[in-house]
């Protein structure tokens, strides 16, 4: 991420559950992301995220689409409020061509 970052471009990554952060706008600090409920519906985002053990800042959108099992997790650094869109477009662009 550091890395895409220092050549000026955006990222979407999605991780899972397990990832360790810390979230210091959330009303209380955060240990695993899974710890973040995600509501149902509404998407939330998180503009001052710390991941890693360099404490890497990022922003993180949560997404919990109806009827799903599992929360969408994205790690961004673009606009936090259209990182779940933004990833979403490898769906139609990048994976039907595996």
């Amino acid at each position: 991420m550091k890395y895409i970052q220092e050549i000026g471009e955006e990222y979407c990554i999605r991780v899972k559950s397990n990832l360790t952060l810390y979230i210091y706008n959330y009303g209380e600090m955060i240990g695993k992301i899974k710890e973040v409920k995600a509501k149902e519906k509404e998407e939330q985002y998180f503009e001052s995220v710390l991941i890693g053990k360099n404490n890497y800042k990022t922003q993180l959108a949560v997404s919990k689409i109806e009827g799903h099992k599992e929360a969408i997790y994205v790690l961004t650094n673009g606009k936090v409020e259209e990182g779940i869109k933004n990833y979403s477009y490898r769906f139609g662009s990048i994976e039907f061509m595996f």
